[in-house]
């Protein structure tokens, strides 16, 4: 028997999507490319919904653009993430053939988010702040702000002591690297839990925690750099308000 699928809808108009639609006509093959960052040619993080699936059916997408990435090595070995509910996160069996990579999904139900990683969704973040201010010893020492006036909260862990070390903990400056936000939430897991090692850490230097250095780069779906097109791991010995004023506020604390 044969199975007419479904038109596809694609979607990456949300927090942290990026996906351009190349052809999507055939719901069993569809072609896609990663848009790069704003002003600049980098790309490799890739965030997008696909409604439409024919549950029990194979769909099979493809980044054509691929081997034009950033890092075309990474893809070697790479497996795609895929969820049903934005919540449980799983890898999709991946192929990169030197120019595209593929991946496929026998769908369980009629729509599925696809991703380079695990996104950190900025409502998480916001979240995550909320919860450390609400921990002994951690304040909010200061908030700055992004290209597009997104908050960047700098958090504090310690009593500020001129006596004691400063260890400063930075995520994100790269937005694609949604990982390094999640690391941020262990550390503070850890705070909250106050163990022993945190108690002896704490008594001799005070953390200094960004959580989200490139808060505009990592909504708008790039890799490397910010709105401007600047990589803030790069941006250290030349900040500037108007091209890295995320930087520019961080050495300014």
């Amino acid at each position: 028997m044969t199975v007419t699928l479904s038109p596809l809808h694609i979607d990456c108009d949300f927090d942290s999507g990026n996906i351009l639609v190349l052809d999507a006509s055939n719901p069993a093959q569809v072609h896609l490319n990663i848009r790069p960052d704003t002003h600049s040619g980098h790309f490799q993080w890739f965030h997008f919904k696909v409604s439409g699936l024919t549950p029990g059916q194979v769909h099979r997408f493809s980044l054509d653009n691929a081997a034009e990435s950033s890092y075309k090595n990474a893809w070697d070995g790479y497996n795609a993430v895929a969820s049903y509910d934005q919540q449980t996160w799983f890898r999709v069996p991946s192929q990169f053939d030197g120019k595209a990579l593929s991946f496929e999904l026998k769908a369980e139900q009629d729509q599925v988010w696809f991703a380079y990683f695990e996104p950190y969704p900025r409502a998480r973040h916001n979240q995550l702040i909320e919860r450390a201010r609400q921990i002994p010893g951690v304040t909010l020492l200061a908030s700055g702000r992004s290209v597009q006036g997104r908050d960047i909260p700098l958090l504090r862990a310690g009593d500020g002591a001129a006596s004691k070390r400063k260890l400063w903990i930075i995520a994100q400056q790269h937005p694609g690297e949604h990982m390094a936000e999640w690391f941020m939430e262990g550390v503070i897991d850890r705070l909250q839990a106050n163990d022993n090692v945190i108690q002896q850490l704490l008594a001799k230097a005070d953390l200094y925690l960004i959580p989200n250095m490139n808060p505009d780069g990592a909504f708008l779906g790039h890799l490397r750099t910010n709105f401007k097109g600047k990589d803030l791991n790069r941006a250290w010995q030349d900040a500037s308000v108007e091209l890295s004023p995320e930087v520019f506020f961080a050495q300014s604390q």
